[in-house]
């Protein structure tokens, strides 16, 4: 089982097609979404991983909204130094 990245900031949990994934499905008292199922395993995630992929989510936006700020700003100043 590892952690893995899926759809623009999201995360899920990753389990190999064997053992641990047989073991998931008997285990009834975890919650879990299945999110994407290959050959080579099944990802999925719990709540808890959804609320943090989505404060994720929000502060990237934030970050890059801030970001193109500095950069006008930058240039602004940039040019009134010439």
């Amino acid at each position: 089982m590892h952690a893995c990245g899926i759809l623009s900031g999201s995360f899920a949990v990753c389990l190999t097609r064997h053992q641990e994934e047989k073991d998931l499905r008997q285990v009834r008292t975890i919650k879990y979404q299945t999110v994407d199922t290959k050959k080579d395993g099944v990802k999925f995630r719990t709540p808890e991983l959804k609320v943090l992929g989505d404060k994720y989510d929000q502060l990237h936006k934030e970050y890059l909204e801030r970001q193109v700020d500095l950069s006008k700003d930058l240039i602004a100043v940039a040019c009134t130094s010439s």
